[in-house]
């Protein structure tokens, strides 16, 4: 392939993932804001669903790392014997995750009216509907690792969008027209998430036949923990400073984040596809001894389009609001511009650690890690003292601390990829790229 038609194909495959993933994002959150509408927000089946909803996400989190994990091993399988290899391990993870489920049933069956009560839940279906959509949530990951590895982003694309759409579609229809309860509003989820689950295992079906090979699992556990804990450490860091901030103040105060904390969900929603086109294509790269612009490429589109994201949010910081509340809380306004330049930082550095975690430079992973620990520290101590501020300037505190944490994350990256510590080739120098 030309350099010219890899570039063209690189911006086709960019293009059509963040549309596929941002539209998929969009409809799912738009389900929260449905059944919010057609459940009264008061009733404790808009409460049960909420917070239901973020027991699935918990659930999940034992298998997210397993999605780079294989899209890593499936990018670098250019062999039979290591396509064999994929198919067995995706498979016994696959069993293994299956089991761990069956694990979650049982504990839920003996401690269900304990666990309700810690809950503070009122529908034992919507709990047991929980626990069914966790079995899709551990094993989806798995197949979608798959699809990007193998740069199937067509079916990728399609399990985004038919989930978003099917959740939203099937929320709408069962609420109207069958049940008026979480139990309901979650068996939209679940429907969702098993049309997507077909869609990708049908596309990898190839791929996970039965088949024979010998994987020596000690040496697949090393090789898959730093992308683990890499990828664990790029999710603490999206997703703590939300949870910190709810605990400042009450409910209600608490409100006023929300708007500067969707625009860093939405900014990594629109460019992070683009990191997800460029890692297999280094993993890739490395495993063939081909040489990739797929790093350049990244890192300017994300630049790109980041940017016009931030200077939207900064000269109209009360669209956020409007959209998600109705304009109802514009004291969060003011966080905005501050959220959306803190994430532009945020997804380049994402860039660059993802350039080095496909090439199995895992040695920003002890850094990551740290970096994440001591963040965690830091939150933990400035609480008390920054819940005398008055709540706006908590909350731009709270984002000042992300904004300096994600400058270190970008300087690990580009240390690693274009600084002193970077991988030089035998003989040469660093290309622009970073490609070692």
């Amino acid at each position: 392939m030309s350099e010219q038609d890899s570039k063209a194909s690189f911006f086709k495959q960019s293009g059509w993932m963040v549309i596929a993933t941002f539209m998929g994002g969009v409809l799912m959150f738009g389900v929260v804001l449905l059944v919010g509408r057609l459940l009264d927000r008061e009733s404790p089946a808009w409460a049960d669903f909420y917070y239901l909803i973020k027991v699935v996400n918990f659930l999940g989190m034992p298998a997210g790392g397993l999605m780079l994990v294989f899209a890593h091993q499936t990018a670098g399988a250019v062999t039979d014997e290591s396509r064999r290899e994929l198919a067995v391990c995706a498979r016994g993870i696959g069993l293994g995750l299956v089991a761990l489920w069956c694990g979650m049933l049982l504990v839920v069956a003996v401690f269900q009216g304990a666990i309700m009560e810690f809950l503070d839940l009122r529908s034992s279906p919507a709990l047991w509907m929980t626990l069914t959509i966790a079995l899709t949530s551990l094993l989806t990951p798995v197949v979608r690792g798959l699809l990007q590895g193998s740069q199937k982003f067509g079916p990728l694309g399609w399990t985004a969008l038919s989930d978003g759409a099917i959740r939203f579609g099937g929320a709408l229809i069962i609420i109207l027209a069958v049940s008026r309860t979480a139990a309901g509003a979650l068996g939209a989820a679940l429907l969702g998430q098993c049309v997507a689950l077909v869609i990708g295992a049908w596309a990898v079906r190839e791929m996970i036949r039965p088949t024979k090979a010998k994987v020596d699992w000690r040496k697949w556990i090393r090789g898959a923990a730093p992308l683990v804990l890499g990828s664990g450490a790029i999710v603490f860091f999206m997703s703590a400073d939300a949870i910190f901030a709810r605990s400042l103040f009450d409910a209600e105060t608490s409100k006023n984040y929300i708007a500067g904390h969707m625009v860093g969900f939405a900014m990594a929603l629109f460019v992070g596809p683009i990191a997800a086109v460029m890692f297999p294509k280094i993993v890739h790269s490395k495993a063939s001894s081909k040489k990739t612009d797929a790093l350049r490429w990244t890192f300017a589109l994300t630049g790109v389009c980041g940017g016009a994201a931030a200077l939207l949010a900064t000269f109209a910081p009360w669209l956020p609001d409007l959209v998600i509340s109705g304009g109802e809380f514009p004291a969060g306004d003011a966080l905005v511009p501050w959220f959306a330049w803190c994430m532009l930082i945020f997804t380049l550095a994402n860039v660059l650690i993802g350039n080095l975690l496909a090439k199995s430079d895992f040695r920003c992973v002890g850094w990551l890690v740290l970096s994440a620990v001591i963040y965690g520290g830091v939150l933990y101590l400035i609480r008390e003292p920054i819940r005398g501020m008055p709540p706006i300037h908590a909350y731009r505190f709270v984002v000042s601390t992300l904004m300096v944490f994600n400058l270190q994350l970008f300087m690990i990256g580009f240390i690693y990829t274009w600084g002193k510590h970077a991988r030089k080739p035998e003989g040469g120098k660093l290309d622009a790229t970073g490609d070692a």
